[in-house]
């Protein structure tokens, strides 16, 4: 199975390329366009990484994004609302990067690359972490690892044993309750 994941319209887009469960390459797109924290989607990258394996994007079998657009963008909304007035000023800017490129993700992918809609996949963003710890060791074994949110990344925590069949993610609920501040 040949899979690009991608990421795109942070900080540091990149791309990486795994052919049946291996890595074959990955790289951020700021080393293609030589600009630093490049967050522009990363065609470039893309584009090398396919190279490099010798394939055209129709050869494929899925293509996966780094989170999920629309869940994120919900939880924007939720939380510019919840802090409201106080997330009046960064709300234009959010929405802005929101409604700039992420929501319609899937279109860019699909018309850059020219692979059908039902080969583009998203995947909750503290679960995309997971496959890139476990895929760069040479373990096809690992110990579980867990991915701590915050309240404002969506609620959860996720808690992934990888072996070299599959990835299994289980997502625990998460409580909003803050730390006990320590006194200095």
């Amino acid at each position: 199975m040949r899979i690009l994941g991608i990421s795109a319209h942070y900080h540091d887009s990149a791309a990486a390329l795994v052919v049946d469960g291996v890595p074959v390459c990955a790289v951020q797109e700021e080393r293609i366009s030589r600009r630093k924290n490049d967050a522009a989607f990363p065609l470039g990258a893309i584009e090398w990484c396919l190279d490099q394996a010798g394939l055209q994007p129709e050869q494929l079998d899925a293509v996966v994004f780094y989170e999920k657009p629309m869940l994120k963008f919900e939880r924007i909304l939720t939380m510019a609302l919840r802090s409201f007035p106080r997330s009046w000023p960064a709300f234009p800017h959010a929405m802005k990067n929101a409604l700039g490129g992420k929501l319609w993700v899937k279109g860019t992918i699909a018309s850059e690359l020219g692979v059908r809609g039902d080969r583009i996949l998203f995947t909750e963003h503290h679960q995309s972490h997971a496959p890139a710890a476990f895929l760069g060791s040479p373990s096809r074994s690992a110990a579980p690892s867990a991915q701590p949110a915050s309240p404002g990344a969506g609620g959860t925590k996720t808690r992934s044993k990888p072996d070299s069949a599959r990835m299994r993610a289980f997502a625990t609920p998460f409580s909003a309750t803050p730390p006990a501040r320590q006194r200095s």
